[in-house]
């Protein structure tokens, strides 16, 4: 039972944010336009928050080095606990569950926030059944979880450059991965096999393709399509063989490409009308998946477009020199 007296937070908010911890994050997601999701970082002294409880479902990652572990004292649900913190320590807090925590020493931690809405929505599009549950967890290890949250981080530090589909084909992943380990009902999950259909592939593949230039968000193509974002990753995966993410980045890639052929084309006009968020950002990911930088493939296309001009030109010329010395000839 929820005290009267306890807080009640929407961590996404900073007032919220400073009402628990007394500070703001050093980092956050607020400026993303994320759907679904929230990410942020903190650094703090030891510190004691206030009995309060979530409007969000919510995930900590500790990132204290190894040999500064914490110790830390939770009452989470009703139930008490110590417990010692080292680097890849994870809580799960599910909303509207009353929490109090303290620990002893300075700590670094992301802070995720998934929105209840949408996780029940997924539940209920795997189970058919709106009566989801998460279990409260503290200190545990979870390397897919830690992965998700590092990655959102990192994404964040490069000004999001990898874009809303990335975050939101997160938060989707992310969901699953709870609902599967994590809540009351554990089921094995659907498997589908035969992947979209055709209608609904080239429905995805167009809208992809008719804004490349865009910052797509995942829940915008499936709703083009229309299916749920969790299922949409899933089936676009069963017939293309990847992600949505792995195909929106190929497909801009791509069009680079073709678009280095002009060369009144500067790589800075390139990148924004492929849909990348700059051009150092275009030029890591051309070099990771061609093994050269724009440029070097510009000047490669460049010098084979020459050479081939000028062979051209030599054939047409060779018969009329061939001509030339047999009529002298005579």
């Amino acid at each position: 039972m929820i005290n009267d007296n306890a807080l009640v937070l929407d961590i996404k908010k900073s007032e919220d944010s400073n009402r628990l911890l007394s500070h703001l994050p050093t980092l956050s997601s607020q400026s993303a336009g994320w759907n679904h999701i929230f990410l942020a970082h903190y650094q703090t002294s030891a510190h004691e928050c206030p009995e309060h409880y979530y409007s969000h479902h919510l995930l900590w990652l500790n990132l204290n080095y190894q040999d500064c572990s914490l110790q830390l004292k939770s009452r989470l649900g009703g139930k008490f606990g110590k417990y010692e913190i080292s680097r890849g320590s994870i809580g799960i807090v599910p909303a509207n569950i009353q929490n109090w925590m303290a620990w002893n020493q300075n700590a670094e931690f992301l802070i995720l926030a998934l929105c209840p809405e949408f996780v029940k929505q997924v539940f209920h599009e795997l189970m058919d059944d709106s009566n989801m549950e998460l279990i409260a967890q503290v200190a545990i290890t979870d390397s897919l979880i830690e992965h998700i949250m590092l990655a959102l981080k990192a994404d964040i530090e490069s000004e999001y450059s990898l874009g809303n589909i990335y975050a939101e084909s997160l938060a989707a992943t992310l969901t699953v991965h709870l609902l599967k380990h994590y809540s009351v009902k554990k089921r094995q999950l659907p498997s589908d096999t035969e992947g979209l259909s055709s209608y609904r592939l080239k429905q995805a593949i167009d809208y992809i393709q008719a804004h490349l230039e865009e910052n797509i968000k995942l829940s915008e193509i499936a709703a083009a399509v229309g299916m749920s974002q969790y299922y949409f990753i899933r089936l676009f995966k069963q017939s293309m063989g990847m992600t949505p993410y792995n195909y929106v980045i190929e497909q801009r890639l791509e069009r680079a490409k073709q678009m280095l052929k002009h060369q009144d084309l500067a790589l800075g006009e390139i990148s924004a009308r492929c849909g990348f968020a700059d051009q150092s950002h275009f030029t890591r990911y051309f070099k990771r998946q061609f093994g050269v930088t724009p440029q070097a493939m510009r000047n490669s296309l460049h010098t084979n477009h020459l050479t081939s001009t000028n062979c051209q030109y030599l054939q047409l010329l060779l018969p009329r020199m061939s001509f030339g010395k047999i009529a002298s000839s005579f």
